[in-house]
């Protein structure tokens, strides 16, 4: 792959002189590999947001003279009841919240949100057959299919106020998954019962038709 974008940031140099360059990295622990052929480090971010600093950090010691552009990051709000992971609304703004609050500190050059809009199908070829794959991909705009925004959307506004408060501990307790869950094991619990329950009353039955006898 670096020897490709090699060639490639050689021809495009040499054919466009005048247009700024880049390599939309996939990673920041990617990012600074190749920076002394580019005009602009960028990269994507999706792990946790609390992680961002240190790989901002990083990348500027890597490459001090070049400017930094987050050029993707998001966060599903997929909250599957049948699998674990999934987001909500509130926690999609929390993380675009600490996102955004670092850019504005930390003198980066700009940012892209991805995305705009959820979308009703993802092809399998591109996020992969799995529930869990798809379900992200559909679910990570700001605004949902029918173009109602999420909580999300209005910290994109030039100056908002980012102070969404982060989510209490137990939260996280409350997702659709652990719901079922909760339920399910309540139903194995209820079934358990009532069958201990009615083998009780089958021994209690037959030692009494025993002594009767």
């Amino acid at each position: 792959v670096n020897t490709w974008l090699e060639h490639t940031l050689a021809q495009a140099r040499r054919h466009a002189p005048n247009h700024l360059l880049t390599v939309g990295w996939s990673s920041a622990g990617h990012a600074a590999t190749l920076s002394h052929m580019v005009d602009i480090v960028s990269f994507h971010f999706y792990a946790p947001a609390p992680e961002l600093p240190a790989a901002y950090a990083s990348l500027r010691a890597a490459a001090p003279d070049l400017p930094l552009l987050l050029g993707e990051f998001g966060l599903p709000t997929w909250n599957s009841p049948f699998f674990p992971h999934g987001h909500s609304e509130s926690e999609q703004a929390r993380y675009y919240a600490e996102i955004l609050a670092h850019q504005r500190a930390s003198g980066s050059s700009g940012y892209l949100a991805w995305t705009l809009y959820d979308f009703n199908r993802v092809p399998a070829s591109v996020a992969g057959g799995w529930p869990w794959q798809v379900g992200p991909q559909r679910h990570l705009g700001v605004l949902r299919p029918d173009g109602t925004p999420k909580q999300t959307a209005a910290l994109l506004h030039p100056g908002a106020v980012l102070d969404v408060p982060p989510l209490p501990p137990w939260d996280r307790w409350l997702k659709p998954f652990w719901l079922t869950v909760y339920m399910v094991f309540g139903l194995v619990g209820w079934l358990a019962w009532r069958w201990l329950k009615h083998m009780k009353a089958s021994r209690k039955g037959a030692k009494l038709a025993k002594e009767g006898g």
